[in-house]
């Protein structure tokens, strides 16, 4: 996926393992329980996006795109597929 603007969509429960998701907007999408394991995810944004339960389990994440994810409030739980807990799958303190 790449250069799509995809503001306000809903990717609830959405796989994306093993994807190369390049300059992708999600913000202000659902993107609750979506899995991203093994991933590139680059110039990705999630702005205002809802990412409860979702695992980043091994994606590359660059660094600034990691700060703005970790900074998101609803990087909680973990995820019902892979069981990963969404904070610390995405390498967030």
């Amino acid at each position: 996926m790449s250069k799509a603007y995809a503001r306000g969509s809903v990717f609830k429960d959405a796989d994306f393992s093993n994807g190369v998701i390049d300059r992708v907007s999600f913000d202000t999408s659902d993107m609750r329980g979506a899995v991203f394991v093994n991933a590139v995810l680059t110039g990705a944004s999630f702005s205002g996006s809802n990412l409860e339960g979702a695992d980043f389990t091994e994606a590359f994440i660059g660094d600034f795109d990691l700060r703005n994810i970790c900074k998101n409030p609803t990087l909680t739980g973990e995820n019902a597929k892979t069981g990963a807990p969404t904070r610390a799958s995405a390498g967030c303190r």
